[in-house]
């Protein structure tokens, strides 16, 4: 297939005029009504400064709404760009501080006393409710609660899947708890939902992040799949935890290694379960220039049948297949096959899965760079510009980064490549 690049532009909002200000009486008491009034005193649309900051557009509307509390790492740079002086922070401070003093202490408790224990999650509720009327089996109900956690990993913000994956855990805690005493199958099939939240909990600290916490709950995934047998498991818990590791900055020699003991643990993948292997593999493979046990690793990840499992970290769809492609291709400076499989990805992705959609867009910027053409560059700064924010993670950066590091030395000076690299310096994720 012919590779297209196409290339995209966006009309900016029209900016209010400068001096601009809220037709209240005084300054609005929340912080982002104070936001808003500088944003427009500036003179610029939401789009204009979202676009200053590195946050999405939609996220600062929210927040000048009422509808988010923004953060202190948003007022911040709010108060840099608008040239506010720390005025913008102080309006955040006071707005937390409101917020928290609004909830007063329980006066029918008496001071010292130790807090009353917290009443028992919904969710505890419907899993307790579920098994006493065995509507479904224990296990076949943590599978469930597993296999939707596959589909919300990636169109959910990590740090809201975070509360509830760990409301979830502690749950699957107790039921593994309750089934100790039991030699029967119920304790062992429990370990297969186990295996896959643990995949989830390690991915969502990763791309939040939290490297450290991270490696520790691969090392669960591991050993809670190798608990059950399941070849497959075991591969896919290994398979993840290998490309999670180039966000978590792992040394490429160390994740070349965990592919390669993966593969002669198991026999190679049979299924799609142990795809992130392969790919794993290869791209190792490719960053260290060996390009044909690289494509010889991409010649057998293509023989992995595609899942109709399509929105879900645990099938291996068309689309994703297409991704893997595009990432091997583009770090071997294969640039006619990068683009063809672009091509297909951006094709077949749903729109639903924009985080991903969005890493196929930065191998494109990373192949145009590379190729000399620094509108990749604007190309790269409109995908992470317009990316809603609950996207924005770490593996997305790893990627954006990559499109910095295609920059040939001659055009490092420019000010395209300074805009960009100040756009990767004040990304959301830091506020987190």
């Amino acid at each position: 297939m012919t590779a297209t690049r196409t290339q995209t532009s966006t009309r900016p909002e029209p900016a209010a005029p400068a001096g601009t200000a809220s037709t209240a009486s005084g300054p609005e008491p929340t912080f982002g009504g104070r936001l808003r009034e500088c944003r427009r005193a500036a003179g610029l649309s939401l789009r204009q400064l979202a676009a200053q900051v590195g946050y999405d557009h939609s996220y600062l509307s929210q927040v000048e709404r009422g509808l988010r509390p923004g953060s202190a790492h948003l007022a911040a740079l709010c108060d840099q760009r608008l040239g506010r002086r720390g005025e913008l922070t102080a309006a955040y401070q006071q707005a937390h501080l409101t917020a928290t003093a609004s909830s007063p202490p329980d006066a029918s408790r008496p001071s010292g006393a130790p807090p009353e224990p917290m009443p028992p999650s919904l969710e505890a509720t419907r899993h307790g409710l579920a098994f006493s009327f065995a509507q479904v089996a224990g296990a076949q109900e943590w599978q469930a609660v597993a296999a939707a956690y596959g589909q919300d990993i990636f169109t959910t913000d990590p740090a809201d899947l975070l509360t509830e994956l760990t409301a979830d855990l502690e749950l699957l805690r107790q039921a593994v708890a309750a089934d100790r005493g039991d030699p029967s199958e119920a304790l062992t099939a429990l370990a297969d939902p186990a295996t896959r939240l643990a995949v989830v909990m390690a991915l969502t600290l990763a791309g939040l992040g939290r490297v450290r916490e991270a490696r520790r709950w691969w090392r669960t995934a591991r050993a809670t799949a190798d608990h059950t047998g399941d070849p497959e498991l075991r591969l896919l818990a290994r398979g993840w935890e290998i490309l999670s590791g180039w966000s978590e900055r792992r040394p490429v020699a160390e994740l070349l290694q965990l592919s390669e003991q993966a593969l002669a643990a198991t026999n190679g993948p049979a299924t799609g379960s142990g795809a992130a292997v392969l790919l794993g593999n290869a791209q190792a493979l490719a960053q260290l220039g060996r390009e044909d046990e690289a494509r010889a690793a991409m010649a057998r990840l293509a023989e992995v049948p595609w899942t109709a499992d399509e929105r879900s970290l645990f099938g291996w769809p068309e689309y994703r297949w297409r991704h893997a492609e595009s990432l091997v291709y583009t770090t071997l400076g294969d640039y006619a096959a990068a683009f063809a499989a672009q091509d297909q990805a951006l094709a077949l992705y749903p729109a639903e899965l924009a985080g991903e959609l969005a890493m196929v867009q930065l191998h494109r910027a990373a192949c145009l760079v590379a190729n000399g053409e620094l509108i990749g560059l604007g190309y790269a700064m409109r995908v992470l510009v317009e990316l809603p924010s609950h996207c924005h993670n770490e593996r997305l950066y790893v990627v954006a980064g990559q499109v910095l590091a295609a920059v040939r030395p001659a055009d490092l000076a420019k000010s395209v490549v300074r805009d960009y690299r100040e756009l990767l310096v004040t990304r959301p994720l830091l506020g987190r």
